[in-house]
């Protein structure tokens, strides 16, 4: 099992402490708008640097580059008020943060090349789309109460979820060869 960097922790600890302590501003009606909105995005750009420094591959840092480009575009049309663009750039940027938790998770069980390594133990499995199928309610709870940290949830789940569908379809993949190689013998 890989370790992840204490220098990726920090980084996302300290990302994470940013977006509650624009949260808890933002409650207590001391920020203006466009003040907590670039807090909170100085706060998601730091943990997604830090999900990218705990992966530290060329597809990692390119899902991560994405996620940052699409948050800032995200700032900029909600400060213009387009909010169907903000809505399509804010979605793009938690699949690519999405994308990037799926990277970290496949590397810290072990996944060194995808689909051609074996999948992990089923409970591994299991556990992870539990994992990710609460942060998903979690996710819709936090947006329904007005906290967009419900995005940070909803990219994390994505990840979580994707990562156990892709373990599901690599272990179903392997029993489909298995099972044609042995009536391929008889």
């Amino acid at each position: 099992m890989n370790r992840i960097s204490h220098r990726a922790w920090s980084v996302c600890g300290l990302g994470l402490l940013v977006m509650l302590i624009a949260e808890v501003l933002r409650t207590s009606g001391a920020l203006k708008l466009y003040v907590w909105g670039s807090i909170w995005v100085i706060g998601w750009v730091a943990v997604t640097i830090g999900v990218g420094l705990a992966v530290r591959t060329t597809l990692g840092w390119f899902a991560t580059g994405v996620s940052i480009l699409f948050t800032l575009l995200g700032l900029y049309f909600a400060g213009s008020g387009a909010n169907g663009s903000f809505i399509a750039m804010s979605s793009i940027s938690v699949l690519a943060l999405g994308g990037v938790v799926s990277m970290v998770v496949s590397m810290s069980v072990g996944q060194q090349d995808g689909f051609r390594s074996p999948p992990p133990q089923s409970q591994v499995t299991l556990g992870l789309a539990g994992v990710g199928v609460i942060l998903l309610a979690g996710a819709f709870a936090l947006l329904a109460s007005g906290m967009p940290l419900g995005f940070l949830a909803f990219g994390f789940s994505l990840g979580l979820v994707g990562t156990a569908l892709g373990f599901g379809a690599i272990a179903v993949l392997r029993r489909g060869e298995g099972k044609s190689a042995g009536q391929a013998v008889d």
